[in-house]
């Protein structure tokens, strides 16, 4: 059974929480031996800058979410057996998902077009170019765009939307691969393949969720002798069922975890005068509020600047980090676009989706290099990604679905139109010049006698013929920073492909943390405030009276008596 250590919420709760997994990993000595588990993304930016100023580590720890389990599945490769084969295996749900689109995406049509749905004339529906729909569908839903963005006004873009749902609503009835159920078969693969015998430490913060699957995970891992689990907060003198401890007490009855076995980081019951501690002490007239202020604006433009002034204002007299909070999108844009006059930079995440880094498309090409067969539905994932340049989607999905699907175990790709037609052959050769390069540099990594270096030119030429020379600032400041470092595997004799790859993704995932440190932002605006995992210096609740603003008397207000009242910092137009 694992250990479980109690965090009081606090100023530095990252640093204690940092502290001890040092001490417990003997100062992460070997980091490819440990994984750390944070509740959400956005936790993990102020866990890695914090991390990174204790510990002056050359290589980091592998760190992820629970909400991203199944996008960074190889990093339990040394915690599970063959984990590699379950990340084969989740590519080809994602496919399959994408195949059932191409599928399903006529017979809709074909369904708009006899049930005159939403009145599209005919007229206009024989006019619809197909295969731009289907590509569109195809970046909709490979590439996550944000469907926010999309305005429902045009007629192909109602088509577009409807087109859209009815798939949906496909896919969840058939309990094809969404998102939940991409997690769902990640973390049971996890647990499926889990060596308990390994001596690999893995690092938990228990996440405030209601989510079966993740509950079931945590609850697996807690049975591992090397796992450590952190709960926030707990009072375990305390016999009251606070709100916020309810998947504490769930999680430890769950688990059979005794009270009396969570040891306790501090022996302090301070717990500093900060949101989290007035969110959730119980006697609210104990706690200084002089801190605290109402905004008043008498609609969202001028509420925006007078936020934007504030944000400003402590920016220039001291080093801060700010966090805002609204639910409101045109809210959260106007401020930044105030505060990005005065070129101060913003995370604003409402309603963002992150895309996948360019770096685990440099990845994925020397996991498919290092497979002895020719995965093809690796391949794909390879030839779709919006970083492989020198090849159109539409051709791939073309090819995908003429060819590939109608015979998937063909030997080379070049073997699929041995019947075809010289204007196919003529139409698909890049693929066949794709396949070309890439069998060719199988070839030269098979050379045992390559340096390190060798290896990652050899890895990078091939990057570079797929990426079609694209210029990337991000992707070239990486590969500059991992050359640096690979002058401490100089003496290292006798690489194979393998060890090349464990190597470089050491070295990726220790530069892209440090990349997180260097560009985190200092004013970050959220859509959902979780109070006890991020540290700041200042908290604004925004849009609280979204459409009916605070009467201007404020007489009635309850705060009346408690918060200061801010009037004179309203900016003129000709500032902003």
């Amino acid at each position: 059974m694992g250990k479980v250590f109690n965090v009081p919420f606090s100023t530095n709760f990252l640093e204690q929480l940092i502290k001890k997994i040092l001490k417990l990993s003997n100062n992460l000595e070997n980091p490819d031996s440990n994984l750390i588990i944070l509740p959400h993304k956005r936790i993990q930016t102020a866990f890695t800058q914090k991390l990174s100023t204790i510990n002056s580590k050359l290589l980091f720890p592998k760190i992820t979410t629970f909400s991203s389990i199944d996008e960074n599945l190889l990093d339990f490769d040394n915690y599970c057996n063959n984990i590699y084969a379950a990340k084969i295996s989740l590519i080809k749900k994602h496919l399959l998902k994408q195949d059932q689109l191409y599928i399903l995406i006529l017979s809709v049509i074909n369904s708009i077009k006899q049930n005159n749905i939403h009145k599209f004339d005919t007229k206009f529906l024989d006019t619809v170019n197909y295969s731009k729909i289907l590509k569109t569908l195809d970046e909709y839903y490979y590439y996550q765009y944000d469907r926010q963005k999309m305005t429902n006004s045009t007629k192909i873009e109602k088509l577009i939307f409807v087109i859209i749902e009815s798939l949906e609503k496909f896919l969840t009835q058939n309990n094809l691969i969404l998102k939940s159920q991409t997690l769902n078969f990640a973390i049971n693969e996890i647990i499926r393949k889990w060596d308990y015998q390994n001596n690999a430490n893995i690092f938990i913060i228990l996440p405030q969720t209601e989510v079966s699957y993740i509950k079931y995970f945590i609850d697996n891992l807690a049975k591992y002798q090397n796992s450590y689990i952190f709960i926030r907060g707990y009072n375990k003198t305390n016999n009251k069922r606070y709100l916020y401890q309810n998947h504490i007490i769930d999680f430890l009855k769950r688990t059979k975890i005794t009270t009396e076995s969570i040891e306790n980081l501090t022996t302090s019951k301070h717990t500093d005068y900060l949101i989290p501690s007035i969110l959730l002490k119980n006697n609210n007239e104990e706690l200084n509020l002089d801190n605290l202020n109402v905004i008043r604006g008498k609609n969202q433009n001028e509420e925006a600047k007078l936020i934007a002034l504030i944000i400003r204002e402590k920016l220039e007299s001291s080093s801060e980090t700010i966090v805002v909070q609204t639910k409101s999108e045109r809210l959260a844009n106007l401020i930044e676009g105030f505060l990005k006059l005065w070129d101060i930079n913003v995370e604003n995440l409402i309603n963002k989706h992150s895309k996948s880094p360019i770096s685990n498309f440099f990845l994925l090409i020397a996991l498919y290099l290092n497979t002895e067969n020719n995965h093809y539905l690796l391949l794909l994932d390879i030839l779709k990604s919006m970083y492989c340049k020198v090849i159109e989607t539409q051709l791939v999905n073309n090819f995908e679905l003429n060819y590939l699907r109608k015979d998937l175990y063909r030997e080379k790709v070049q073997d699929y139109f041995i019947n075809a037609s010289d204007s196919e052959k003529t139409s698909y050769n890049i693929l066949l010049k794709i396949e070309k390069k890439f069998l060719e540099t199988k070839k030269l990594i098979k050379n045992t006698t390559l340096t390190i270096c060798e290896y990652l030119q050899i890895h990078l030429d091939l990057f570079y013929f797929l990426n079609n020379q694209s210029y990337n600032y991000d992707f070239a400041n990486l590969i500059s920073n991992i050359k640096k470092k690979l002058t401490i595997f100089k003496n290292k004799i006798n690489i194979n492909f393998d060890e090349y790859l464990t190597i470089i993704k050491k070295l990726i995932n220790s530069n892209s943390t440090n990349n997180n440190y260097k560009i985190a932002k200092s004013v970050t605006i959220l859509q959902t405030f979780e109070n006890r995992n991020i540290q700041y210096s200042t908290l604004i609740f925004a849009g609280l009276n979204e459409k009916t603003f605070i009467d201007l008397s404020f007489d009635n207000n309850f705060f009346n008596k408690n918060f200061r009242i801010l009037n004179n910092l309203k900016p003129t137009d000709s500032e902003l």
